[in-house]
């Protein structure tokens, strides 16, 4: 049986795609993690274990079909990628303490030692297939890896959980599995937990509806509103206990333009109803009187919390530049009506900040505007379609360098955060139908393989995708850049970055070698 030790950061079809290492480094608090590719020359079924004095956690990578890239309009994907004919990709981690193999046959074992505080020196991590055992040698430098001071971010979507596990949302069953989704998403690198006040209005079809998600209590009485914000005291407290920095509440308003309201469940006379909705005008005077009233509970209940200066609001997702006067409006009227709580959106046209209507623009790495936010604080973002002149994303078909470099990326062009719509979408496109993401990986062919989720909805816990964990990575190298900048002050650490030819969101060497000397160059620049 052969063993071959491989970076973490190669999806493996066979052994050419192994990037061989016969030792590994990281900092006391950072995570380690390698693969270990195994070829069988005959057939065997035998337990794994590993040996270490390191918390461990070993999974077989399994393939997932991915076949539906969408590309569309003018633009024309690159050559950085990893496409295969039969459209099967390395990405479901499965936890495994067994391997059983066909002569001939080879599997992928991905090897995970976690960012618990580790004691410094060396650390033999020893691997063990039936007989066959192979060592490495973890070196732990005497360096902390700095707290990253990035707004990071990728939506949860509560009736990702809620349908697939057939719970009730905020009941006891859901909250059981939504810590262990929450646990999972802050130890990926997350800084900001979203807050379902209302039913989201994202990804939904124009009159259609998705599972109800509704934080907040709300009862009418004439033309008076009350609120009760117990739920959402629970839900950030829990937040808060796992980790969570800041915390962004959802929009307002329709997607895409802003034109409608959410969907808003109200109790009236003794009986629930959905008051206001796709047949209700963002503008609308009801609406806008509703809002009056419920901010001024959202900003006692933010106080009580101790949540105001971590917070943010959302007007609408990806508003376009027929929409930018609507914004305005809408804009103003929050900020009076809920002052000094920061407005963050996803919007690419360079007019919406221009403006002074979003404090936080969050623009899309393509966007033709791009530049022209350098001239004040912004966010990153990246989504379908996003997949050409090399930039960054976590397709299924993209190497996992592609997707880990955002890390460096987002250090290099000192942006303030990073934002994705698709922590754990199981939906259709537009949310037509619920899926069952262990097989359907695209939407129903309405988002490319990859676009949708990062981890998948085990029987007993969360489990990842192998481009969770090169995104994990990704934001630790960010937070190791800060680390360095402690060292050798700011200027420098960007000086080593253009060195290395690393520049905005499409230049940098497209190589897991590089990326993995250029690492141990910055764990040298840290021990000297």
């Amino acid at each position: 049986m052969k063993l071959i030790f491989s970076s973490s950061l190669t999806k493996i079809f066979s052994e050419e795609d192994c990037y061989p290492i016969d030792k590994g480094q990281c900092l006391t608090n950072e995570s380690f993690a390698f693969q270990v590719y195994v070829q069988a020359e005959e057939g065997v079924c035998a337990p794994v274990s590993v040996e270490a004095d390191v918390p461990v956690n070993v999974y077989e990578v399994k393939k997932m079909k991915g076949d539906y890239y969408g590309f569309y309009g003018e633009r024309t994907p690159d050559d950085y990628d990893c496409r295969v004919e039969d459209n099967e990709y390395p990405e479901l981690l499965k936890k495994t303490d067994q391997l059983c193999l066909e002569a001939g046959e080879s599997a992928t074992l991905f090897i995970e030692i976690p960012a618990e505080k580790k004691a410094a020196g060396v650390h033999k991590i020893t691997v063990k297939i039936g007989a066959e055992e192979k060592t490495l040698p973890l070196t732990v430098l005497p360096v902390e890896l700095e707290e990253t001071n990035l707004i990071i971010t990728h939506w949860f979507h509560m009736d990702g959980i809620a349908d697939y596990y057939h719970v009730k949302p905020f009941s006891e069953a859901f909250y059981a599995r939504f810590e262990q989704f929450l646990k999972a998403y802050l130890k990926m690198g997350n800084t900001v937990v979203f807050v379902p006040l209302f039913t989201p209005p994202l990804d939904t079809h124009v009159g259609c509806e998705r599972t109800t998600a509704q934080l907040i209590g709300v009862e009418k009485n004439g033309e008076e509103y009350t609120f009760d914000f117990s739920e959402m005291e629970r839900y950030v407290k829990l937040c808060l206990s796992c980790g969570a920095k800041y915390f962004e509440f959802s929009h307002l308003f329709t997607q895409w333009g802003g034109e409608f309201c959410p969907k808003i469940i109200v109790k009236e006379n003794g009986v629930k109803r959905n008051l206001f909705g796709w047949n209700v005008s963002s503008e609308a005077p009801c609406y806008q009187a509703f809002l009056k009233q419920f901010f001024k509970g959202l900003l006692l209940e933010m106080d009580k919390l101790g949540i105001k200066d971590k917070s943010f609001l959302h007007l609408t997702d990806e508003p376009g530049e027929p929409h930018i006067e609507r914004y305005e409006r809408l804009s103003k009227f929050v900020k009076e009506n809920c002052p000094n709580i920061p407005v963050m959106d996803a919007l690419s046209h360079y007019d919406f900040a221009a403006n002074g209507s979003v404090d936080m623009p969050v623009v899309a790495m393509n966007s033709k505007d791009l530049e022209k936010f350098n001239d004040r604080e912004h966010m990153l973002y990246y989504c379908q379609s996003v997949d050409e002149e090399y930039l960054s994303n976590r397709y299924f078909h993209m190497p996992l360098q592609r997707t880990a470099i955002l890390g460096y990326q987002l250090y290099q062009t000192q942006v303030k955060g990073f934002l994705h719509w698709g922590y754990n979408f199981y939906n259709a496109a537009v949310s037509k139908r619920k899926i069952n993401p262990y097989e359907v990986t695209t939407a129903d062919a309405g988002l490319p393989a990859g676009d949708c989720f990062v981890v998948y909805p085990g029987d007993e816990e969360v489990e990842y995708s192998i481009r969770y964990f090169a995104l994990l990575k990704g934001f630790e190298e960010e937070r190791l850049m800060e680390t360095l900048e402690k060292k050798i002050g700011k200027k420098k650490a960007l000086k080593m970055l253009e060195n290395e030819g690393v520049s905005g969101v499409h230049k940098y060497p497209r190589s897991v070698s590089w990326h993995e000397t250029f690492r141990q160059k910055i764990y040298a620049e840290l021990v000297k």
